[in-house]
């Protein structure tokens, strides 16, 4: 402890000693001596643990340690011990830096980390799991290495072992995100099953309750990545496995055995940016000078997920339980999805529309984040998305008939009602009505989860499908 203290954060002049330690360990990696080489592996871990993200990473790569740690793992007589610790070291190097993860993917590492998840000892199967997690993080050799080494059919095999399948579920959180090339060979591997069960609590899983809650956490980060621009089937068979009352435990923060899925509400998250990505669908395109009975089946296409997901867990019930996250939320990010999804369900068929408007509390609490000064931005500007989507918004270049005066948006009117507080359900959704007429020139934003926080995001797609970051191994 008094070791990983003083490396945390070395004085200035204890630097030349460190640097010192370091070089003479990356040479023992290189020592022919049994005993040398299990103990030096574990030295090098410790002090890349102190520092995750400071300068020892590449100064470990720049000592030239990636290469006798992928050569000590890949002896014919290297012991479970020696395998277990070179991957656990590969694992912290390739954390935090893209380039230190290509290099040790040019090494040679993911082939042998594949062979690590067949291993006979629980210890190296994990240690491989870690490493493939940290690697991929990298979009580059996800669809490259990774995807070449076939990595995601072994793993889901691990999601069976108890001691393996947090670790083994954790590292198949971005192996499923939208563009991955393994997203289909887990798919194929049945993936959705075991998730399914962790995810409600029903998975075998060795370990304590800070395990189980590791698990639950990661089997909805992959599952909020895999329902990303998932097709109808996909998205059936887990709505299917989870049964639409474990979606409303699930949203509430409820594992079936009445645990809380996570202590800081960030499972919770995760399950409602699922949620949010199973009642969303891609916008397409459509000609607006199509039949009447092409547009019919436009407006019908486009609010079948919706429909699907309402149809399994309930429309009144599901609205009940979005607003409650909304008024009692665990943390600031979970009313944003949830709102969010309220804005998904808007963005269907009229029906679906009038459904919310319906809502007494999912209005009251809309108006809310809309109107209180205090709300977060995230959360106001997905309060507005829902009142775009209730109003509805004509397309950019939708023209009135010539002589006949513009409609006014019925955005302004549904936030006129909002800020004076005269709502009636009934008049609201006689004023929809009129303009189903209209719904083939009219265009509903869905907001889907999308890749990696802080990137780019569409312009007509939100999302919340993000990278599973490293973090700490899973023991």
């Amino acid at each position: 402890a008094s070791l990983a203290e003083s490396l945390a954060a070395p004085p200035a002049e204890c630097w030349h000693d460190l640097l010192a330690v370091l070089h003479a360990t990356v040479r023992l990696l290189s020592e022919p001596h049994r005993v040398v080489l299990e103990h030096a592996p574990e030295v090098l871990c410790t002090l890349l643990r102190c520092q995750p993200a400071g300068v020892l990473h590449h100064m470990v790569c720049e000592a030239g340690a990636v290469a006798p740690l992928v050569a000590q793992a890949a002896a014919p007589g290297a012991s479970a011990r020696q395998q277990e610790l070179s991957f656990r070291a590969l694992s912290l190097i390739s954390a935090d830096s893209d380039e230190l993860r290509t290099l040790v993917a040019c090494s040679g590492a993911v082939p042998l980390l594949r062979q690590g998840l067949s291993s006979a000892f629980a210890g190296v199967r994990i240690a491989a799991c870690c490493a493939l997690r940290s690697l991929s993080r990298s979009v580059h050799i996800l669809r490259t290495w990774i995807a070449d080494a076939e990595i995601a059919p072994p793993l889901c095999a691990l999601l069976a072992d108890p001691k393996s399948a947090a670790a083994a579920t954790a590292a198949l959180c971005n192996l499923l995100i939208a563009f991955s090339p393994a997203r289909a060979d887990a798919l194929a591997a049945g993936v959705i099953v075991p998730l399914v069960a962790a995810l409600r609590g029903e998975l075998a899983c060795g370990g304590g309750p800070v395990v189980r809650a590791e698990l639950r956490l990661s089997a909805a980060w992959a599952l909020r990545n895999l329902s990303f621009r998932a097709d109808m089937e996909t998205k059936q068979r887990m709505l299917s496995g989870l049964g639409g009352a474990r979606v409303l435990g699930l949203v509430s923060g409820l594992s079936t055995d009445g645990e809380a899925l996570s202590s800081d509400g960030e499972a919770v998250v995760h399950v409602l940016a699922m949620l949010r990505n199973l009642l969303h669908r891609e916008p397409s395109t459509r000609s607006r000078r199509g039949t009447g009975k092409e547009e019919t089946q436009a407006t019908d296409k486009r609010g079948c997920h919706v429909e699907m997901v309402l149809k399994e867990v309930g429309c009144e019930a599901l609205l009940e339980s979005l607003a409650a996250c909304i008024a009692r939320p665990p943390c600031q990010e979970a009313a944003t999805e949830a709102l969010l999804a309220v804005a998904n369900i808007a963005a269907g068929s009229p029906a679906h529309r009038r459904s919310v408007l319906a809502s007494e509390e999912v209005m009251r609490l809309v108006s809310m984040q809309l109107l209180y000064p205090g709300t977060h931005d995230a959360a106001r500007l997905a309060a507005m998305g829902c009142l775009w989507n209730l109003a509805g918004r004509r397309a950019p270049s939708f023209r009135e008939p010539s002589g006949l005066a513009p409609r006014p948006p019925r955005v302004h009117v549904v936030a006129a009602r909002l800020e004076s507080g005269a709502w009636h359900d009934q008049d609201a959704a006689d004023h929809l009505e009129d303009d189903d007429e209209q719904e083939s020139e009219m265009a509903s934003a869905p907001y889907p989860s999308a890749f990696s926080r802080g990137r780019p995001r569409p312009s007509r797609a939100w999302g919340a499908h993000s990278a599973r970051r490293a973090g700490a191994p899973v023991l």
